[in-house]
């Protein structure tokens, strides 16, 4: 998976940004899964470690292909996640509300297409 993101890295038409884009995503996704088995097993530390690069994988994604709604709300899953584990961070606090704007965002603009189209 890494090296199939390394090579669309390189290319920049429109299918690859999204075969990449789909490609972070998976990776955050295996990431989140990991973070939770620690978290679960009781090794926060590496847990905090793969939510952080679960955090990463999805902003990657989203910066590639902005509408992409599941990464946004894998986004705010791990802001909700990382604050609960780390209520007193002001950085935590401010990617919470940063993925909150930005999932609030994405639903107006998509129920604003989906009206558009009726």
């Amino acid at each position: 998976l890494l090296d199939h993101i390394k090579y669309l890295s390189c290319r920049h038409d429109a299918a690859s940004r999204i075969q990449l884009a789909n490609s972070c995503a998976a990776l955050g996704n295996l990431y989140l899964e990991r973070a939770y088995f620690f978290y679960i097993s009781g090794r926060q530390n590496d847990s905090l470690e793969l939510f952080a690069k679960a955090y990463t994988e999805h902003q990657r994604c989203l910066q590639l292909v902005p509408t992409k709604l599941d990464s946004a709300r894998k986004l705010l899953e791990i802001c909700r996640i990382a604050l609960a584990l780390n209520p007193g961070s002001f950085e935590n606090r401010k990617a919470l509300a940063g993925a909150y704007l930005l999932n609030e965002r994405l639903r107006s603009s998509e129920s604003a297409a989906t009206c558009e189209s009726e």
